[in-house]
């Protein structure tokens, strides 16, 4: 009788028996799929209980999710500009103007605005990984 062989997934940690796919996050487990995967992540998160598991993000994966509707104002985030804090996504520096507030002073602003009309605060994208 032969063991079966065990594998962690790296993205979301699950612990199953040798496949090609998580079962658990469905991430492919095959070497260029990881590669891929790993340039990804990024230290943005959206707060969502079902993938607590998940790593984080990359400000232009954040952005784009933004951007798409996926993330609303009073969405939980974190990242660098919250000092990895949660925050509710109306307050986040860099992705706020993004859902069309001020992280400042909750100015309703354009998405394409560099900076706030009312109090002059920079919106700036937080690329750094």
């Amino acid at each position: 009788m032969s063991k079966q062989r065990i594998v962690i997934c790296p993205i979301c940690g699950d612990a199953q028996n040798e496949t090609s796919i998580c079962v658990r996050c469905g991430t492919s487990l095959e070497k260029d799929s990881l590669l891929i995967a790993e340039g990804t992540i990024g230290p943005w998160w959206v707060r969502e209980d079902d993938k607590s598991f998940h790593p984080g993000m990359t400000y232009d994966h954040l952005a784009d999710l933004a951007r798409k509707g996926k993330i609303q104002r009073h969405s939980l985030l974190r990242g660098p500009t919250t000092r990895q804090l949660w925050t509710v996504a109306r307050y986040v520096p860099g992705i706020a103007h993004l859902l069309e507030r001020c992280h400042q002073c909750g100015e309703h602003v354009r998405i394409k605005e560099r900076s706030c009309p009312k109090c002059n605060a920079s919106f700036l994208a937080y690329r750094d990984r």
